[in-house]
């Protein structure tokens, strides 16, 4: 309870800020608010229907060059502040201080509910709760020019994740980014320690590694990740690539997919999982996605946060509602 008023208080200290500099008429902050509701038709277990999520976004500029965003989502009763912080920008560089992202990979959560491909990558956020997407008090600058781009972050403190989870974090991490034509390569490094909930007073050390890309070509993008090393004091390596292929004669229409495997511990299971499906975008403020999943859900290791898909696979829908004003 004590954490939840903490939130909540951080939350509303926010939006203060935002109103003052709305009366100074410096500009109107910006608002949005993402709507998830999906729907699994399962082989095994329960089949569900209901609002997944519920997403907020805020950009309030301050002044020249200094703005305050907000993203959160409010998930399993708790709302979870994945980035709350000042940024003050000197042209291509930027200062972020407050509830940071942890810069690791070149994923991020927001784009999951506009892109087709219903759930998270394993790598990054299925066992337990040992993850790699954070929100956390700390210090991020990214910097660099036409070739190159650094973003590097200091944090320690409360951090906030995608499942609805709360843990101790702390540490630092950087990746480093450059271009050549249509491909993007990015690699990072995380060092730090992570406490999670069900192992109180145990900090597990994270000494995580990572390689990235993402090619675009026209109606064609890759996406994909390798990820290694230690992760709460385990050994752990996992990959996965995402593909979208936009119809040409059908713009409204995207043909999605991924693969993916991640093994947690060097004693556990491999997971394995495929993704096949499609996105219809109505218009930019309603989204319809299907996703067809098949993995190896009966022999996972301890802890997965992926269900069971059976022999046969299960369907996910996904509508997405994007209100903003």
């Amino acid at each position: 309870m004590h954490y939840r008023r903490k939130r909540y208080t951080l939350l509303v200290s926010l939006l203060g800020i935002s109103g003052v500099c709305h009366a100074q008429s410096i500009s109107r902050p910006t608002f949005e608010i993402d709507l998830d509701f999906r729907s699994r038709i399962a082989a095994v277990g329960r089949s569900r229907t209901a609002l997944y999520s519920g997403s907020l976004r805020m950009n309030a500029p301050l002044a020249p060059g200094l703005r305050l965003e907000v993203y959160g989502t409010r998930k399993y009763h708790n709302f979870l502040p994945a980035q709350a912080a000042l940024q003050k920008d000197w042209g291509a560089q930027q200062l972020q201080v407050g509830v940071v992202r942890v810069p690791f990979g070149i994923y991020d959560s927001r784009e999951t509910y506009a892109s087709g491909l219903i759930d998270y990558p394993m790598p990054r956020l299925d066992y337990g709760l040992n993850s790699v997407n954070w929100g956390v008090p700390g210090v991020q600058w990214t910097g660099g020019n036409a070739r190159w781009q650094l973003e590097a972050a200091t944090f320690e403190g409360r951090a906030y994740g995608e499942w609805g989870n709360l843990n101790n974090l702390g540490g630092s991490a950087f990746r480093l980014q450059t271009y050549a034509r249509d491909l993007i390569l990015g690699a990072s490094y995380w060092d730090g320690y992570l406490d999670t909930n069900f192992r109180r007073n145990r900090r597990g050390p994270i000494h995580l590694s990572g390689l990235d890309m993402r090619y675009t070509r026209p109606h064609l993008l890759l996406r994909g990740e390798y990820l290694f090393g230690t992760l709460n004091g385990s050994q752990m390596h996992g990959w996965y690539l995402d593909a979208y292929y936009h119809l040409p004669k059908y713009a409204k229409w995207t043909l999605v997919a991924r693969l993916e495997e991640l093994k947690p511990g060097s004693s556990l299971p491999l997971g394995k999982q495929v993704t096949l499906g499609c996105r219809y975008t109505a218009d930019p403020r309603w989204i319809f996605a299907v996703n067809w999943r098949r993995n190896n859900g009966s022999s996972f290791y301890p802890h997965s946060w992926t269900p069971y898909a059976g022999r046969g696979g299960d369907l996910f829908f996904q509508v997405y509602r994007k209100i903003r004003f």
